[in-house]
């Protein structure tokens, strides 16, 4: 399966010259692109918090669904 990791140009994203990466690649974007994209990183944490926290009540609602029936 092959990968491509896009980072921002942050100093500790920077990997070792000896790293060697066979199935992924790594896109930084440009300087200074972080401002731009900032609301775009709001949008994607929500979602995921959001469907995190349903797929948890799910689980929860599932085990104490089973717990009673059985």
């Amino acid at each position: 399966r092959h990968i491509i990791l896009l980072v921002d140009n942050v100093s500790t994203h920077a990997l070792s010259e000896n790293t060697t990466l066979t199935n992924i690649v790594i896109k930084y974007f440009p300087l200074n692109i972080t401002s731009h994209l900032q609301f775009c990183d709001q949008e994607i944490i929500n979602s995921f918090k959001v469907r995190s926290k349903l797929y948890l009540f799910t689980i929860i609602v599932s085990n104490l669904m089973l717990k009673f029936l059985f």
